[in-house]
């Protein structure tokens, strides 16, 4: 679908173990991404994660 349509942002809702791959594929495709809690299965591939976004100047938010 990410190479089938123009999309601006992408929400990954799926298991948590998928998550954080999901959403860094998101952003590579150069989508803003919003990740539902928890974001991973562990805080330092959460943290991992959210790295990309900010070289790639894109969004990655999480619920409050």
């Amino acid at each position: 679908m990410i190479e089938e349509e123009e999309l601006d942002a992408a929400f990954v809702i799926g298991r948590p173990r998928m998550r954080a791959e999901l959403g860094v594929g998101c952003l590579e495709k150069g989508l803003h991404v919003f990740v539902e809690k928890p974001p991973s299965i562990s805080s330092a591939e959460a943290i991992s994660s959210m790295k990309p976004a900010r070289s790639l100047g894109a969004a990655y938010t999480l619920p409050s």
